[in-house]
């Protein structure tokens, strides 16, 4: 079995667990039996699945498996279905809110998502302080139980089964700063037994290993989110073999990748490099700067993170005449290292000329920010008052109808790892324009055949380039062409010719060995 780990599924995946979802299917389809592992409690998890078109199948998390709730079925509880006592009410305090009152006198608030269903209720102490939060899975269970000191800090989490009996256990104390930190887990009757971990990493491990061991051991672990899995593949005690997938740069600094540190999280592969099978890149530029670097401690692998689907690869291609003149697209997040300000500014320069051109922005802001670039990037259109020609589109599952209607896609980035954009937008006919940065366009783009590479940061260039695509409509059409054709490099049986010579066959092998000699041989990673 093949476990890839990362954190969440969110209602806006990432570019990141996109891929691995994409991944998951590819190795379903050629009947090699994989999962993807999510470590985060995320209660709209299951709603967050099937807004991305993931079954329960083929998705297991942490906080699911011990409280036994991987494949429960059910609708998210009302308000109204709320369990209450005799003298017990209901009161209306707004569309989100209701209180439980009796005698007079108020008890709890229940508070509702955006769905009008359960999302928590505060319970309240006879001074109207909160003793308790109860925390409601979207499928109508509760899942999580809080309760807090007189100063209204966490002291304990509950995790609950469907029987309402709580199973794992998170204990909490006040640092220096008067804020509280988990200190330790209890896992509670579990088969009988019960266990306590030092930290959230120690329960992670355990975990993993159950999993390996539930599915007959000698495993594949896969690490997309290098914060939720390094450190606990390492401390496994089972059989398996590690990866870590690598989906940005792997220094410190990504502009210096010869002398700057490791990233620490990759460093901890690298400490223990008897443990890992490999490390695994999107393009053979990282890969080869990560073997200079690391000097084949470890193996580099270089695999790409998309695909492009053998249905995408047979649709007819669009007649560029069908596409929106000037229409420009960009897919990213709203980062920094987006550079989506460059972009803004290089399109007002390109639409003073030639009015056509328009620039539509697919991609949502960074929320443990508190959106401050997401913010930046707006005041510079308003305050310019370019929201004629520049537009904030959000986040979309589907940008089949976007791709196919754009002249052209623009990457701006100051690093990246590969950039899943580029690859949908060419294989959808669109040529792209791109900084000539670490790492992915130079591999994608041919310049001047399915688009343009400009030096990194030349914003002067940038919109001379974009330009000049447009006053050659003729030349921009034969790029749309050429992006079509050269999309085969990226088709799914390519992608999967390279998992299963360099990652699959070599996972087999080792297991037939570990078999053969026994696992006394050592740990395989």
């Amino acid at each position: 079995m093949y476990f890839f780990i990362t954190t969440k599924i969110d209602s806006t995946p990432s570019a990141i667990e996109i891929a691995m979802i994409q991944r998951q299917r590819l190795f379903t389809k050629h009947r090699v039996p994989a999962l993807i592992v999510t470590r985060n409690y995320v209660r709209d998890l299951h709603k967050n699945m099937q807004a991305v078109g993931l079954d329960d199948d083929f998705l297991v998390n942490m906080y699911d498996y011990f409280q036994g709730t991987t494949d429960y079925q059910g609708e998210g509880l009302t308000a109204a279905s709320y369990p209450r006592v005799n003298g017990e009410t209901l009161e209306l305090i707004n569309k989100n809110e209701f209180d439980v009152v009796q005698r007079g006198i108020r008890q709890k608030a229940l508070i509702l998502n955006g769905d009008g269903n359960l999302d928590y209720v505060n319970i309240f102490n006879p001074q109207g302080a909160i003793s308790r939060r109860d925390y409601y899975d979207t499928r109508g269970f509760l899942s999580v139980a809080q309760y807090f000191d007189q100063q209204q800090n966490i002291v304990l989490e509950q995790h609950c089964n469907l029987q309402h009996e709580p199973v794992l256990e998170t204990y909490f104390r006040p640092n220096a700063k008067k804020q509280p930190v988990a200190t330790h887990q209890r896992l509670l009757n579990y088969h009988g037994h019960d266990y306590e971990f030092e930290d959230w990493d120690q329960l992670t491990a355990f975990f993993l290993d159950e999993l390996n061991n539930e599915y007959g051991g000698h495993g594949t672990m896969i690490v997309d989110r290098s914060d939720a899995g390094m450190n606990p593949i390492v401390e496994m005690t089972s059989v398996a073999r590690k990866y870590e997938f690598l989906h940005s740069n792997f220094t410190l600094d990504p502009l210096d990748v010869v002398n700057s540190p490791i990233v620490p999280y990759t460093q901890i592969g690298l400490d223990h490099a008897d443990q890992m099978a490999g490390f695994i890149m999107s393009t053979k530029a990282e890969c080869e700067d990560m073997t200079n670097h690391i000097h084949d401690i470890v193996p580099t692998i270089t695999i790409p993170v998309g695909s492009v689907s053998e249905e995408q690869l047979g649709t007819m291609p669009i007649d560029f005449s069908e596409r929106i003149p000037g229409k420009i697209i960009a897919i990213a997040r709203l980062s920094v290292e987006k550079q989506l300000d460059q972009l803004i500014k290089a399109v007002a320069y390109v639409h003073g000329k030639y009015p056509e051109a328009t620039l539509d922005i697919y991609g949502y802001g960074d929320s443990w920010t508190g959106f401050k670039e997401d913010k930046k990037l707006r005041t510079l259109v308003d305050s310019q008052q370019w929201q004629s020609f520049i537009k904030f589109k959000g986040f979309r599952t589907d940008l089949t109808d976007v791709y196919n209607q754009a002249q052209l896609m623009v990457l701006t980035s100051s690093y990246e790892g590969f950039n899943l954009g580029t690859l949908e937008s060419l294989s959808h006919g669109v040529p792209v324009v791109a900084y000539d940065i670490k790492y992915g366009p130079s591999e994608m783009i041919t310049d001047g055949k399915n688009g343009r590479l400009v030096p990194a940061n030349n914003l002067l260039e940038l919109g001379k380039v974009i330009l000049s695509l447009f006053e050659q409509p003729k030349k921009l059409a034969l790029m749309s062409e050429a992006a079509y054709g050269n999309s085969v490099r990226f088709s799914e049986a390519m992608v999967w010719q390279r998992w299963n010579d360099q990652v699959v066959q070599p996972d087999i092998q080792a297991m037939r060995e570990d078999h053969r000699y026994g696992d006394s041989i050592g740990n395989l990673g």
